[in-house]
Order: C-alpha cells, then sequence, then structure tokens
C-alpha cells in the first residue's frame, strides 16, 4: 500500500502498471492511495521487481507498507478474479489483494 504526495495517486499507479512483475494496481481515494501486486518466479526475482517499481515512484510516495506473500498453498488474483494457484510464485503485495 502506497501513501502518495497529494495529487500523484494516478501518476504513480500509472508508473507502477509499467513495471515488469507488476500484476494488479488500483488507485484508490487513500489512504492508502494505491495498491500494487508484484510478482515473481523467485525470492531474488521479487526483490529485484519490487525495487525497480518502488524506486521508480520514490519521490511521489510518503509511506508503503508490504505484505509478502506465498502463492503455493492457496488463491491468487487473476484479471477475471481469484483462481487456484497452480504453482509456487512469490507475490509482493503492497495492499490486500492477496489471499495464502
Amino acid at each position: 500500500m502506497l501513501d502518495t504526495v497529494e495529487g500523484k495517486a494516478n501518476h504513480v499507479g500509472g508508473i507502477l502498471r509499467g513495471k515488469p512483475g507488476v500484476e494488479l494496481v488500483d488507485v484508490l481515494e487513500g489512504p492508502p492511495d494505491v495498491v500494487t501486486v508484484i510478482k515473481a518466479r523467485g525470492h531474488r526475482q521479487l526483490a529485484k521487481f519490487a525495487t525497480q517499481a518502488l524506486a521508480s515512484v520514490e519521490t511521489m510516495t510518503e509511506n508503503l507498507q508490504l505484505l509478502p506473500t506465498k502463492d503455493s498453498v492457496g488463491m491468487r488474483w487473476r484479471r477475471k478474479g481469484w483462481s487456484k494457484s497452480p504453482r509456487g510464485d512469490s507475490n509482493l503485495t503492497s495492499g490486500t489483494k492477496s489471499a495464502t
């Protein structure tokens, strides 16, 4: 979950949508202002994707809350809704749309 500098939520959401590993971005009427899900095949790749995504919006954010999850035991978010996860991906959910 990201709190953004006033008036920057849509801009932050747009930037994050173009980053590797970013599967979901929701711009809210905050706080938090932006909720995102970053997914990768392993911890190192997840760390790389998360660092790149968050660094790209660092000057437009004020607060950050992270919730790391492992996808192997439960559900995962797809554009059509929740579905069973067929493999064990690592997730970094910045928000609430992740279940384990």
